[in-house]
């Protein structure tokens, strides 16, 4: 998220009034905004974003570490989030976990993403050294 849309098109996510995520059926299970636990917040598409928009990655170190679960600019951004189930995208699971992201700015203008794959997926595959890193670093 940060690396695709805040990076390359260069805005404040402070302008951003809302983040939808159109994508399969089971994903809008994953909505909960104020996780308690790691294996929650693991699991929570709004405050995985929110972790990625602030410290540029999501995994389990990043979110053990002493207030990440309660970071304001998490919560803020997680508030934003808005999860829809995408029919064509649901045609596609479980062989693809696809996404399509529309950010819906305060002046009123839109951003929307092409669709998106799942870091893994056959279409996104990891590579060898990609890997070892995710493997050392859980």
């Amino acid at each position: 998220f940060k690396t695709t849309i805040v990076s390359q098109l260069g805005f404040d996510i402070k302008t951003v009034n809302q983040i939808k995520v159109l994508s399969f059926d089971k994903a809008t299970l994953l909505h909960k905004r104020r996780p308690e636990t790691i294996m929650e917040a693991v699991y929570s598409i709004p405050f995985s974003i929110g972790c990625f928009v602030v410290f540029g990655n999501v995994d389990p170190v990043t979110i053990a570490k002493p207030g990440t679960l309660s970071h304001p600019t998490i919560m803020e951004i997680a508030d934003k989030v808005q999860i829809i189930e995408d029919p064509e995208l649901t045609k596609e699971f479980p062989l693809k976990c696809l996404e399509r992201l529309i950010l819906e700015f305060e002046d009123g203008s839109r951003y929307q993403s092409g669709i998106l794959s799942a870091k893994g997926d056959p279409q996104n595959p990891y590579s060898v050294k990609e890997l070892e890193e995710k493997f050392l670093r859980i």
